[in-house]
């Protein structure tokens, strides 16, 4: 987490899914469900792979709307 001007932004990075995980369709909204919730407080979501895992950050703005 570090901050950036007006924003706070927040980066996570993971290495895959661990030996034996399997997908469990219909379990969320994954992305889209973190992007709604992000852009609900005036904020961004960008994800990207990463070798075996992802990378994601979001930026979130530290002012008062308006």
């Amino acid at each position: 987490m570090t901050r950036d001007d007006d924003a706070i932004v927040v980066s996570v990075r993971d290495d895959g899914p661990r030996a034996g995980w399997l997908p469990n369709p219909g379990a969320g909204r994954g992305l889209d469900g973190l992007r709604e919730r992000v852009a609900t407080l005036g904020g961004e979501v960008s994800a990207r792979p990463a070798g075996q895992g992802w990378h994601l950050t979001a930026r979130l703005s530290d002012r008062e709307p308006g």
